[in-house]
Protein backbone atom coordinates (compact mmCIF):
# COMPACT_ATOMS: atom_id res chain seq x y z
CA UNK A 1 0.00 0.00 0.00
CA UNK A 2 2.60 2.33 0.64
CA UNK A 3 4.61 1.57 -2.72
CA UNK A 4 1.19 2.63 -4.09
CA UNK A 5 1.31 6.09 -1.74
CA UNK A 6 4.45 7.01 -2.81
CA UNK A 7 3.88 6.39 -6.91
CA UNK A 8 0.67 8.24 -6.97
CA UNK A 9 2.80 10.94 -4.89
CA UNK A 10 5.26 10.68 -7.59
CA UNK A 11 2.55 11.09 -10.80
CA UNK A 12 1.17 14.03 -8.87
CA UNK A 13 4.54 15.81 -8.53
CA UNK A 14 5.56 15.04 -11.89
CA UNK A 15 2.42 16.65 -13.50
CA UNK A 16 2.54 19.79 -11.59
CA UNK A 17 6.21 20.41 -11.80
CA UNK A 18 7.37 23.08 -14.22
CA UNK A 19 8.99 22.07 -17.58
CA UNK A 20 10.59 24.81 -19.38
CA UNK A 21 11.98 23.05 -22.12
CA UNK A 22 9.71 19.89 -22.41
CA UNK A 23 9.53 20.08 -25.74
CA UNK A 24 12.01 18.69 -28.45
CA UNK A 25 12.15 20.36 -31.70
CA UNK A 26 13.39 18.04 -34.43
CA UNK A 27 16.02 19.80 -37.14
CA UNK A 28 14.84 18.56 -40.19
CA UNK A 29 17.12 18.60 -43.16
CA UNK A 30 16.29 18.63 -46.79
CA UNK A 31 17.38 16.27 -49.36
CA UNK A 32 16.02 16.11 -52.96
CA UNK A 33 15.48 12.75 -54.66
CA UNK A 34 15.58 12.73 -58.86
CA UNK A 35 12.97 10.39 -60.03
CA UNK A 36 11.79 12.28 -62.94
CA UNK A 37 13.48 10.59 -65.82
CA UNK A 38 15.96 13.37 -66.69
CA UNK A 39 18.28 14.94 -65.21
CA UNK A 40 17.58 18.28 -63.18
CA UNK A 41 18.94 21.28 -62.01
CA UNK A 42 17.72 22.86 -58.83
CA UNK A 43 18.78 26.13 -58.01
CA UNK A 44 17.37 28.30 -54.59
CA UNK A 45 18.02 32.30 -55.02
CA UNK A 46 18.15 33.33 -51.36
CA UNK A 47 18.11 37.51 -50.96
CA UNK A 48 20.52 38.87 -47.95
CA UNK A 49 20.57 42.10 -46.10
CA UNK A 50 23.50 44.21 -45.43
CA UNK A 51 23.70 47.42 -43.97
CA UNK A 52 24.90 48.52 -47.00
CA UNK A 53 23.57 46.58 -49.96
CA UNK A 54 20.95 43.81 -50.59
CA UNK A 55 22.68 40.40 -51.77
CA UNK A 56 21.35 37.97 -53.86
CA UNK A 57 23.07 34.59 -53.88
CA UNK A 58 22.53 31.62 -55.97
CA UNK A 59 22.77 28.00 -54.83
CA UNK A 60 22.58 25.30 -57.84
CA UNK A 61 23.24 21.78 -57.74
CA UNK A 62 22.32 18.89 -60.66
CA UNK A 63 20.68 15.91 -60.01
CA UNK A 64 20.70 12.80 -62.17
CA UNK A 65 17.59 10.49 -62.40
CA UNK A 66 17.88 8.28 -59.91
CA UNK A 67 20.26 10.49 -57.51
CA UNK A 68 19.53 12.02 -54.15
CA UNK A 69 20.80 15.61 -53.28
CA UNK A 70 21.72 14.94 -49.40
CA UNK A 71 22.33 17.71 -47.02
CA UNK A 72 26.11 18.23 -46.34
CA UNK A 73 27.49 21.31 -45.22
CA UNK A 74 29.02 23.97 -47.19
CA UNK A 75 28.35 22.55 -50.06
CA UNK A 76 24.41 22.94 -50.28
CA UNK A 77 22.11 25.76 -49.13
CA UNK A 78 19.40 24.28 -46.99
CA UNK A 79 17.41 27.00 -46.23
CA UNK A 80 16.25 28.11 -42.56
CA UNK A 81 12.75 26.75 -41.64
CA UNK A 82 10.87 29.25 -38.81
CA UNK A 83 7.57 27.15 -38.37
CA UNK A 84 4.80 25.41 -39.95
CA UNK A 85 3.91 28.48 -41.80
CA UNK A 86 6.87 29.99 -42.57
CA UNK A 87 8.37 27.48 -44.60
CA UNK A 88 12.19 28.09 -46.03
CA UNK A 89 12.94 31.45 -45.57
CA UNK A 90 15.54 34.28 -46.71
CA UNK A 91 18.00 34.10 -43.46
CA UNK A 92 14.86 34.33 -40.99
CA UNK A 93 13.01 36.94 -42.72
CA UNK A 94 9.27 35.13 -43.47
CA UNK A 95 7.88 37.92 -45.41
CA UNK A 96 10.60 36.60 -48.09
CA UNK A 97 10.77 33.27 -48.71
CA UNK A 98 13.17 32.10 -51.04
CA UNK A 99 12.51 31.19 -55.02
CA UNK A 100 13.38 27.90 -56.25
CA UNK A 101 13.77 26.58 -59.07
CA UNK A 102 13.91 22.96 -60.94
CA UNK A 103 15.04 23.28 -64.55
CA UNK A 104 14.33 19.97 -66.26
CA UNK A 105 17.18 19.81 -69.22
CA UNK A 106 16.18 17.68 -71.74
CA UNK A 107 15.64 19.50 -75.66
CA UNK A 108 13.27 21.90 -75.40
CA UNK A 109 14.20 22.70 -71.50
CA UNK A 110 11.31 23.05 -68.84
CA UNK A 111 11.55 24.98 -65.61
CA UNK A 112 9.04 24.83 -62.40
CA UNK A 113 9.56 28.03 -60.27
CA UNK A 114 8.42 28.29 -56.76
CA UNK A 115 7.96 31.77 -55.75
CA UNK A 116 6.27 34.73 -53.98
CA UNK A 117 3.98 33.24 -50.99
CA UNK A 118 4.87 29.62 -49.78
CA UNK A 119 2.12 27.22 -50.61
CA UNK A 120 1.69 23.88 -48.34
CA UNK A 121 0.40 22.25 -50.76
CA UNK A 122 2.43 19.24 -51.00
CA UNK A 123 3.77 20.45 -54.39
CA UNK A 124 6.07 23.55 -53.27
CA UNK A 125 9.08 22.52 -52.40
CA UNK A 126 9.74 25.56 -49.23
CA UNK A 127 6.75 24.10 -47.19
CA UNK A 128 7.99 21.16 -45.32
CA UNK A 129 4.39 19.98 -46.21
CA UNK A 130 6.54 18.61 -49.36
CA UNK A 131 8.98 16.57 -48.13
CA UNK A 132 8.48 13.08 -46.50
CA UNK A 133 10.51 12.03 -43.52
CA UNK A 134 13.84 10.19 -43.92
CA UNK A 135 16.86 8.84 -42.52
CA UNK A 136 18.56 10.31 -39.38
CA UNK A 137 21.74 12.70 -40.21
CA UNK A 138 24.62 11.84 -36.99
CA UNK A 139 26.37 15.31 -36.83
CA UNK A 140 29.65 16.09 -34.99
CA UNK A 141 29.68 19.73 -33.74
CA UNK A 142 31.14 22.38 -31.04
CA UNK A 143 28.06 21.49 -28.44
CA UNK A 144 28.68 17.52 -28.60
CA UNK A 145 26.86 14.74 -31.52
CA UNK A 146 23.42 15.40 -32.14
CA UNK A 147 21.03 13.50 -34.47
CA UNK A 148 18.74 14.97 -36.71
CA UNK A 149 16.74 14.00 -39.61
CA UNK A 150 16.21 13.65 -43.29
CA UNK A 151 13.03 15.43 -45.23
CA UNK A 152 13.09 13.76 -48.81
CA UNK A 153 10.98 15.54 -51.69
CA UNK A 154 11.20 13.49 -54.41
CA UNK A 155 10.76 15.31 -57.83
CA UNK A 156 8.50 13.26 -60.11
CA UNK A 157 7.11 13.29 -64.00
CA UNK A 158 4.51 15.25 -62.43
CA UNK A 159 6.44 17.99 -61.71
CA UNK A 160 7.87 18.02 -65.21
CA UNK A 161 4.41 17.92 -66.60
CA UNK A 162 3.52 21.17 -64.39
CA UNK A 163 6.38 23.17 -65.83
CA UNK A 164 6.70 25.19 -68.87
CA UNK A 165 9.64 26.54 -71.53
CA UNK A 166 8.43 29.81 -70.70
CA UNK A 167 9.30 30.09 -67.12
CA UNK A 168 13.16 28.86 -68.30
CA UNK A 169 14.94 32.63 -67.04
Amino acid sequence: MNKLKIICLICILASITDCTDCTYIELKHPAYANKSEETVKIIAIVEAYTPYEIVINNYEEFITDGDTLHYTVGKWFYGEFHGRDCGFVSFGDCDKPIRMELHFLNNPPKCLIFDGPIKHDGIDMRSWDSYKKGNKIYLEGNWGDRVDMEYVYTITPEHKAMAKEDYCP
